[in-house]
């Protein structure tokens, strides 16, 4: 199951928003309102590393700890 980042949306001034995981199916309706404070929420879209593998696995290349794109379906901008 994904795990989602989401912050609350601000009201007020002086408010301070309060960012929190949680998980949901990819099937489950977006999360409106915050399960602790009752305030309307968001999701935050954030960079995240995934790895995928093909049906070789991660090459590595030579004096690198990177995977070779490609050869292992990642893009290459993680580290394996």
């Amino acid at each position: 199951m994904p795990t989602y980042i989401c912050e609350t949306i601000l009201g007020r001034d002086g408010d301070e928003a309060r960012t929190f995981e949680i998980q949901q199916s990819m099937n489950d309706a977006a999360l409106t309102l915050d399960p602790h404070t009752g305030l309307r929420v968001r999701r935050v879209i954030s960079d995240g590393c995934g790895l995928i593998t093909g049906r070789r696995g991660f090459t590595k290349l030579p004096g690198t700890s990177g995977a070779k794109p490609g050869d292992s379906g990642c893009c290459g901008t993680c580290h394996a």
